[in-house]
Formats: structure tokens, sequence, C-alpha cells
């Protein structure tokens, strides 16, 4: 089985992004199929207290995370290569919803496109 590798990007590398990479890289979540890193931009330092408390209560390890920053990721090429990959994800995502007809877009139909298109 090969380990796919995922980097979660934001800004501060305190919260969102460590949320995701703790619960791509629980075996419950990711079922070990995943290998998940995350980065900032500017990050703050020290991960969000909240953020590790909300963790520990889903039962998800806290072990090892830590605010970094997206230059700490290895080499230029690998760090492109991320971006270019994350890109490509978040535009295949944005073409499907801006596909949705407009007469479909009522909130409750909405919701259920978006559930489709998360799923995909």
């Amino acid at each position: 089985m090969t380990t796919l590798k995922v980097l979660f990007l934001c800004t501060g590398n305190s919260a969102r992004s460590i949320l995701a990479e703790a619960a791509m890289n629980h075996p419950a979540i990711g079922g070990g199929r995943f290998r998940a890193f995350s980065a900032g931009g500017h990050p703050k330092g020290q991960v969000n207290p909240f953020a590790l408390e909300c963790l520990e209560t889903q039962h998800i390890s806290t072990e090892g995370l830590r605010s970094k920053s997206w230059d700490d990721d290895g080499p230029d090429e690998a760090k492109r290569k991320a971006f270019r990959d994350t890109f490509i994800a978040l535009r295949r995502r944005i073409e499907r919803f801006a596909s949705v007809p407009f007469d479909e877009l009522s909130r409750l139909a909405l919701q259920e496109r978006l559930r489709d298109i998360g799923g995909q």
C-alpha cells in the first residue's frame, strides 16, 4: 500500500492546519494511508491550547505537534510540488462547485451537493 503525503497550510499553523494534520494521521480517520504535515507562512510558534484540548478530547495524539514555518518542509522543489498538488485539489473542488446550476444553490441543495463533492 502506498502512503501519500499531505501538507496542510495556513497562516499561523497553530490551529486549523494542526487539527487537520493530527486528524489525517489518526489511524481511524486517515487509515494509515496518509502521512500528514502542516506548516504556516507566519507560524505563531506554539500550538493553540484549545486545538490540543480538542484533539485530546477526540482521543487523537498530540505528540510531536508544533507550530512550524513552511520554510521548514524540505527543498524548494518539494515545496513547489506541495503547492501545485494543493492547488490542483482545490481547483477540482472549486470547479465542481462552480458547475452546480444556480437553481440548485438553495441552502439545502447546496449542502447536499457539497457533501457529494466532499466525498469524491
